[in-house]
């Protein structure tokens, strides 16, 4: 279009283009952005738009005023720019101001569709700042030189780190905030230029200031080298103090280096490259990351289920002594305990969530993985640095949940690259132990994509025997160690691996009805289109690999092809069975989709063009694609990404306190309601050693009380959902003292008294046989029903009478009468208590009389027609009082239905008749059993 609008000479080229787009695209917004739509003058027009003061004619003018504005913009610097083409195009100046170019579109887009990128495009203003005054000097001094790029980039690392000292030494007096610090880092980015440019022994001088890159890691460092003091209460030790000395550490490392001469800089073999990529560019993303995560002060948590896997794990460990993999389990094994080991180790133990403040490991990780595979991928750490900063989404394209699993793709490198070393091999299988002990999920995923990538890369190359030997060795060594521990701790490793093994294979309990509320565009691109699409990039890798030897060519590439594809399609399981679209997030089911779809392209794309080039092309069309099918949900991604830049520039103020610093700020009117009311009945009515049966899915009630779990699992209630967990649950009661039961929460309708809308008394039936038998109703505490062990004596307390539990509960059971039916007569057929019962019948009702607990419908004549719904209720024989009812599913074909009636509470308080309702055509008859715990329980001990 332009070659034909533009004099023939003009092809301003695809750097040229990126400024021109960039530049218009930044002055329109500036111009509009601030743009009121406030509707100022009633024209007579009530609409949602008058009610909501928003001006609709404002809103089409600004869309006109804008495209006019910016294709003036747009035509008049590709025009200037074109004709100044031949002085421009081959200096590193344009190069670098059109790479962020590229960078800076879509960020602008962004802004468009009001997700907040500012914190990023001020980022992109500082590294073009000195780039863009450089070129103006240039052309107004008539001279273009080839200047070394490696000058600006330099000039960028030495400013960040001044910029950081400043700002650490302001930090000192309480003024950190009086100077932006992207300001200070322009300024002192320029000084450091002209510094480095002017001097004829510039890289003499780079090598002996290389230190100063370290700078930056004096706050973070000192700042938690402070707050560690602090937990130990070493009062004379102080921040300024701790800065002080870190920085003297880092300034007498430089002078050291300063004294050296010519000689050791040509000995050292010194690379500007290495200092930038292996120390500046880590330093840097690591301090962002930490100012932007790490407080010193953290909220309370107030989740009170899914954080007991870490609150009660760190508990377990360091309050009770229990070993991990021994005594007790995880849901996500290390990634639950690893903060709060760390913590702990640093600071101690103290009962009060602090290790929560460790928490900012979590984003620091994946990032710093995410940097060091990048900078693999495609060797350019500005690049890597770049994305890590400024790509937004970029924990969801490159999948933050799974990146420790990507260690393995180094590792698998480094054996590739040198097959004979030996320790290559140990060190393959060490870190894949270490992947499935990090997460249960990674085993499979994780340690078959392993398998399958050593397979694929093994041709000819690798040494099965090498690999062998040191995976009998260290998983022996593993187990051994686990049944000594076992042995010491008194516990039979067996039995709770068994239970594990139970748990981790339960997908009938976790699993969702379905794995997506609407199929959609979505639901069909991430559950059928990807899927088929990966199995042919797989298919096509694998065909290249042997036939043009792209893994010979691209080693780290292809081998991290290879290992994404296999984990992506291993871990599909996760998104086929709970996480899934339900939950809101595709994030369980496309591991790894984009960067496979990206790193493909990027190996196979037909274009035979420059490199950078390939990149960005596949990289717009990605994200175009990405915006209109992929990600449902945009500003989440942002936001973690507006934080991390916003982090860049907000130094916390060290908290100045002479004592030891609370890490948790406690949420009073939480504590109020949820936790302080049992921990003081507890601590008056509950002797040290004793605990408490949780059945109301509030496990954090266990660290809040620092009481002993009584399961292995850190979530016992919703960690024991078949009926061999249960009964060994319930075997696992005999040795703890538990002479209290949180039964059910006192309000109606809590997601936690019916896991995924199945009562807990249903859900965990044989669990409910046994407390209703061994346990009755007692006092109302806090915000829940609490019972009390039938042989334990009542204590005198000044608490309500729990009356809740005696309400009439009304259970849908759908189609799980049928189902459960078989299994319930065999167990009431054990205990031979299978009995017919009386029936007597009015007009429309049937009255049966039952003699047991346990009772089996026959409705005959079901044959024919649909299914229909059925509801029994239960009554008091006494006085025809409501007590509960049952619902189902009435199935063609199906005759005999199965009512449990001892996950009713009431129905052992009392005689009760079943009251059903005829069903039109059918005649019933009943049998009824009683069903006993302690049978099934000698099942399986």
């Amino acid at each position: 279009m332009f070659r034909n609008n533009l004099a023939p000479s003009l092809k301003p080229g695809p750097y040229l283009m990126g400024i021109s787009l960039f530049a218009a695209l930044g002055i329109v917004y500036w111009i509009f952005a601030s743009y009121s739509f406030e509707y100022n003058h009633f024209e007579g027009t009530v609409s949602v738009a008058t009610t909501n003061n928003y001006s609709i004619s404002k809103r089409v003018s600004l869309y006109y005023r804008a495209l006019g504005t910016f294709i003036l913009l747009f035509s008049g610097l590709l025009f200037l720019l074109g004709k100044w083409r031949h002085h421009l195009k081959e200096l590193p100046e344009i190069k670098w101001l059109g790479g962020l170019s590229y960078f800076g579109i879509p960020l602008l887009l962004f802004q468009l569709m009001e997700v907040d990128s500012f914190p990023a495009l001020k980022v992109l203003f500082c590294l073009a700042l000195i780039p863009g005054i450089h070129l103006i000097i240039r052309l107004a001094a008539q001279k273009i030189p080839n200047t070394n790029q490696k000058l600006y980039l330099l000039a960028y690392s030495y400013g960040f780190s001044a910029s950081y000292l400043i700002v650490t030494l302001l930090s000192l007096s309480g003024k950190a905030r009086l100077i932006d610090f992207y300001t200070i880092w322009n300024l002192a980015s320029i000084l450091f230029f002209l510094l480095f440019y002017l001097n004829k022994q510039t890289y003499l001088w780079v090598f002996r200031l290389r230190k100063v890159v370290l700078i930056p890691l004096i706050y973070p460092l000192g700042s938690e080298i402070f707050l560690v003091a602090k937990q130990h209460e070493w009062s004379w030790l102080s921040y300024p103090a701790v800065a002080l000395t870190l920085l003297l550490a880092v300034i007498s490392l430089i002078l050291r280096d300063c004294f050296k001469g010519q000689e050791d800089f040509k000995r050292a073999h010194f690379n500007i490259r290495n200092l930038l990529s292996k120390q500046f560019a880590p330093v840097a993303l690591f301090v962002c990351s930490w100012s932007a995560y790490q407080l010193f002060q953290i909220p309370q948590h107030t989740e009170m289920f899914e954080y007991a896997n870490q609150a009660n794990g760190v508990m377990r460990m360091f309050a009770h002594g229990e070993v991990p993999f021994v005594d007790f389990f995880g849901s996500h094994l290390l990634h639950d305990l690893y903060q709060g080991i760390l913590y702990t180790l640093l600071n101690g133990y103290d009962s009060a969530l602090s290790f929560a403040a460790y928490d900012f490991l979590e984003a620091l990780i994946p990032l710093a993985i995410l940097y060091f595979l990048l900078l693999r991928l495609f060797g350019n750490w500005a690049f890597a640095l770049l994305i890590c900063l400024l790509l937004p989404f970029h924990q969801i394209l490159f999948s933050s949940t799974y990146a420790v699993s990507l260690l393995l793709v180094f590792a698998l490198f480094q054996l590739y690259q040198n097959p004979e070393k030996s320790w290559n091999y140990w060190k393959l299988v060490l870190l894949g132990l270490f992947i499935a002990l990090w997460k249960m999920d990674f085993l499979v995923a994780g340690g078959g994509a392993c398998l399958f990538t050593f397979i694929v890369i093994q041709k000819g190359r690798l040494s099965w025997p090498k690999i062998l030997i040191p995976c009998i060795v260290i998983l022996s060594g593993f187990i051994l160690t686990l049944i000594i521990m076992a042995a010491i701790q008194g516990v039979s490793l067996g039995t709770n691996l068994a239970q594990v093994y139970h748990y981790f294979s339960g997908a009938q309990n976790h699993g969702w009805l379905d794995v997506s509320y609407h199929h959609d565009r979505y639901y069909y691109l991430h559950y059928f289109i990807l899927p088929f699409s990966v199995v042919l990039m797989g298919l096509y890798h694998l065909y290249q690999h042997h036939r043009s030897g792209s893994l010979k060519k691209w080693p780290f590439i292809s081998i991290c092809l290879h290992f994404m594809i296999f984990f992506y399609l291993l871990n599909a399981q996760r998104g086929l069975v709970r996480h899934s679209f339900v939950e809101g997030s595709e994030s369980y089911i496309s591991a790894f989709i984009y960067p496979i779809i990206t790193l493909f392209l990027y190996l196979y794309f037909p274009l035979r063009t420059k490199r950078f080039v390939r990149l960005v092309s596949v990289g717009f069309c990605l994200l175009g694609s990405l915006f209109l099918v992929g990600l449902k949900d945009l500003n989440n991604g942002w936001n973690e990404q507006s934080k991390l830049l916003t982090g860049i520039q907000q130094v916390k103020a060290i908290p100045s306190v002479k004592d030891k610093l609370q890490r948790t700020l406690w949420n009073d009117a939480f504590m109020a309601q949820e936790v302080r009311p049992f921990q003081e009945f507890f601590a008056q009515h509950l002797s040290p050693e004793a605990s408490f049966i949780d059945f109301s899915n509030t496990p954090m009630l266990y660290y809040y009380t620092q009481r002993k779990v009584p399961s292995i699992f850190c979530q016992p209630l919703q960690n024991s959902h078949d009926e061999f967990l249960q009964a060994k649950q319930i075997i696992g009661f005999r040795k703890y003292q538990l002479p209290y039961l949180l039964y059910r929460h006192q309000e109606d309708g809590v997601f936690w008294d019916a896991t995924d809308g199945v009562p807990n008394t249903l859900r965990y039936y044989l669990l409910s046989a046994y407390l209703h038998e061994e346990y009755k109703p007692f006092k109302l505490i806090g915000k829940h029903c609490v019972w009390i062990h039938k042989s334990h004596p009542k204590p005198k307390c000044e608490l309500p009478e729990d009356s809740i539990s005696h309400r009439p509960a009304q259970i849908a059971m759908g189609a799980l009468p049928v189902l459960w039916r078989e299994h319930l007569q065999m167990l009431c057929q054990k205990s031979g208590s299978l009995k017919n019962n009386k029936i007597q019948g009015l007009e429309n009702e049937l009255f049966i009389t039952p003699s047991g607990n346990t009772h089996f419908l026959k409705l005959e004549g079901t044959e024919q027609g649909t299914k229909e719904e059925i509801q029994v209720e239960m009554i008091s024989q006494a006085d025809s009082t409501f007590l509960g009812s049952f619902s189902f599913w009435v199935q063609p074909g199906k005759n005999v239905y199965a009512l449990p009636a001892f996950v009713h509470y009431l129905s052992y308080r009392e005689p009760y008749l079943l009251r059903l309702t005829r069903p039109s055509g059918k005649t019933v008859s009943c049998q009824s059993g009683v069903f006993r715990y302690q049978k099934v329980i000698h099942e399986y001990e």
